[in-house]
């Protein structure tokens, strides 16, 4: 008695191929590596059907909060896919909430070094950045990578200024960064190494702190598509001068920023007025400048 899928080897291998991708869900599922091994197994014939397709193996996403595999299964599976995706340019999502996953995180992540000249698209999402080694490695190791997203939770706001992020330095090809990184972590340039002159797309989803947002978006000469929210740090302090109740300012040349008085305060401020002398024409805000309370101007 020949089992039910033997009529299934007669298809042709055009429509077999059809018949099994339509079974694999979408590679960001997180079903996708379970299904895609398990139709391996059915036999032989499927198996090198399925091998016979490169295009299959070169999306990987690993979500180690609910994957229970060990390291070294994880390595495994990682080399399995990235090598039968044959000259594929590859995709890999790293995703983890835990700190008890923290020795899958290095390993893991060190273990993109071998595929990093094809790799296309990182995203990675992490509880925590301090002390793993694969974001202290030199940059040039990815020259085909275009997509980057990195965004850090959790103890984000204890990452240290002494550890740069130098690996994803000289990505010539790199266009689209996202980084959800919080803004005193970039308040000094070399802190995240990357070549911001090429990027084409870059949005933060994190606030960003004013001077953060002037220093990169200075370097960022080809961009299309931006995304910021521009704030102060929670972490600033705010200077209140409650006796000031007239201020003048004059500028010498044109000058118009709304981030002038930022993490300034003039809660009982009467009179304001910014000039500038050449002109002798005052400066128009459409808004009121932070730090201002228009309730108590005349």
């Amino acid at each position: 008695h020949q089992p039910d899928k033997a009529g299934l080897d007669y298809l042709p291998i055009e429509i077999l191929t059809n018949i099994l991708c339509y079974c694999i869900p979408v590679s960001t599922e997180e079903s996708f590596v379970h299904q895609i091994m398990l139709l391996c197994h059915v036999c032989s014939f499927w198996r090198e059907t399925l091998l016979g397709i490169p295009s299959l193996w070169k999306t990987l996403s690993f979500d180690l909060d609910t994957n229970h595999c060990n390291t070294y299964d994880l390595q495994q599976i990682m080399d399995f896919f990235f090598t039968h995706a044959k000259d594929h340019l590859l995709s890999l999502s790293v995703c983890s909430f835990g700190e008890s996953n923290q020795t899958k995180v290095y390993k893991i992540l060190d273990h993109i070094f071998p595929f990093a000249a094809r790799l296309l698209q990182l995203e990675v999402e992490l509880d925590y950045i301090d002390d793993i080694p694969f974001f202290q490695e030199k940059g040039g190791l990815f020259p085909a990578l275009e997509n980057l997203s990195i965004s850090i939770f959790g103890r984000a706001g204890t990452v240290s200024d002494g550890l740069p992020i130098a690996v994803f330095d000289s990505a010539p090809a790199l266009r689209t960064l996202t980084l959800g990184i919080l803004s005193r972590c970039l308040r000094e340039q070399s802190h995240f190494a990357c070549s911001w002159h090429q990027l084409t797309r870059l949005d933060f989803e994190d606030p960003v702190h004013p001077k953060t947002f002037y220093d990169i978006i200075t370097q960022c000469k080809s961009l299309k598509q931006a995304l910021f929210n521009i704030t102060a740090d929670e972490g600033d302090e705010i200077e209140e001068f409650p006796h000031l109740y007239d201020l003048e300012i004059s500028f010498e040349d044109a000058f118009k920023d709304e981030t002038l008085f930022l993490n300034l305060a003039f809660p009982n401020l009467r009179f304001f007025e910014l000039r500038i002398e050449k002109t002798d024409e005052p400066v128009t805000f459409t808004t009121i400048p932070p730090g201002i309370n228009p309730a108590s101007l005349r």
